[in-house]
């Protein structure tokens, strides 16, 4: 049913790969997008331990962008947060939810996917993206408010004293423990207290996912420590990723944080987000004299009241026009992230024309220097990594902190 068809597999695996080739050899099977070759149909996987991509429906996305217009399978991964993201944007191209795959424990195998691709083509499933759709359906019957606000009034419902009442302090001086470890309201706190380590904290933030940010926070932390830096990464995103940048390592329980010393710096994690107790913890290491990476998510925080921002785009419009929805990205350094090869010499003015400036920084698309960096969990610049990243952080140090010159 493949034969002669154009396949590509988005999954950074070449054994999968390989195995392809081997059961359709009239097949033309591919591993990534490239100038004039336009799939027949797609299998993009996303990224898990035995490779595949960081963005799955981007891949989508980009083919569509191209001309194309490809069978489509897609492989969302475990059915967390991300994949019921990744499964909602599938959803939104006009991918049938029978060609959207959930893994359970044992994974999916390769053959199993091959016969979903099987039945793909036989109904020639096709992209068919949405023009106009709204519905807070899912958002209402599946999304709980876990935001502080709303645990404070859950917990004043249910008769229990909060910390954000009167005559309890949450914050005693920078560094020193809360006097309270209940959620207090986002608007009560003063986070402008940790504006004397603004030099120390630097926060990274996105529009939207795909755009290879966790890659780089790892990768300036590993910067940092080659330079004799104590450094600390504090993984606010859903699911952390940070981990499997830096090395994998085992995590062990601080009080409401999860904690491991890696080679590239220490790596903190929330049990569960407080904004008291990241305050506390900001103030504690920067006092330290931590260099301190904030790997952000999309949290009420301020950020630019207490840190250096440093705005990760794609090299899509998608996350563009995303960003242009946000405030705060003029103060930012805009960093360009996997942008194609393609798109290298007219992206800044693209982003001229959307933002309203230029990316300070352009670092290119470098699939296989990044898949080399998942498979080792290693941060990127580290060897075999990427080239285009380390330049990229180079050219990023080299703005944070001017006297140190790029490197």
């Amino acid at each position: 049913m493949l034969e002669n068809k154009k396949l590509l597999l988005a999954a950074g695996q070449t054994l999968a790969a390989a195995w392809l080739k081997a059961r359709y050899p009239e097949a033309d099977v591919q591993t990534q997008i490239s100038d004039g070759w336009l799939p027949d149909a797609v299998v993009a996987v996303r990224k898990s331990r035995m490779g595949g991509v960081e963005d799955p429906v981007k891949i989508i996305e980009e083919i569509l962008a191209r001309g194309g217009l490809p069978v489509t399978v897609i492989v969302a991964g475990k059915k967390d947060r991300e994949g019921e993201n990744i499964a909602r944007r599938a959803g939104a191209l006009g991918i049938r939810e029978e060609f959207i795959l959930f893994a359970d424990e044992g994974g999916i195998t390769t053959p199993a996917i091959a016969r979903v691709l099987e039945d793909a083509v036989s109904k020639d499933a096709r992209p068919a993206p949405l023009i106009y759709y709204e519905s807070n359906s899912y958002e209402n019957e599946n999304l709980k408010d876990t935001s502080p606000q709303a645990n404070e009034k859950d917990r004043e419902r249910k008769g229990e004293r909060t910390t954000g009442q009167a005559g309890e302090e949450y914050w005693s001086s920078p560094g020193e423990p809360a006097q309270a470890a209940g959620q207090v309201p986002e608007e009560d706190i003063d986070w402008s207290l940790l504006a004397p380590y603004k030099e120390l904290i630097i926060t990274m933030i996105s529009p939207c996912a795909g755009v290879g940010k966790t890659t780089l926070v790892a990768a300036l932390a590993a910067y940092l420590t080659s330079q004799g830096e104590q450094v600390a990464v504090i993984d606010l995103e859903t699911p952390p990723m940070a981990k499997l940048h830096m090395g994998n390592t085992a995590l062990e329980h601080q009080g409401n944080w999860q904690y491991a010393a890696t080679p590239w710096g220490e790596l903190w994690l929330p049990v569960k987000y407080n904004p008291v107790e990241l305050m506390n913890l900001l103030a504690r290491l920067a006092r330290n004299g931590y260099r301190v990476l904030i790997d952000a998510a999309h949290l009420p925080a301020p950020w630019n009241a207490f840190s250096r921002q440093v705005e990760v785009i794609g090299g899509d419009l998608r996350a563009l026009y995303a960003c242009q929805q946000q405030d705060g990205y003029k103060d930012a350094i805009l960093v360009a992230n996997r942008v194609p090869a393609t798109s290298l010499s007219i992206w800044p003015s693209v982003v001229e024309d959307v933002l309203g400036q230029e990316p300070q920084i352009v670092i290119p698309e470098d699939q296989e220097g990044c898949q080399a960096t998942v498979a080792n969990m290693t941060p990127a610049i580290v060897s075999p990594g990427s080239d285009a990243i380390a330049a990229g952080i180079g050219s990023l140090a080299a703005l944070l902190w001017p006297e140190r010159g790029e490197s």
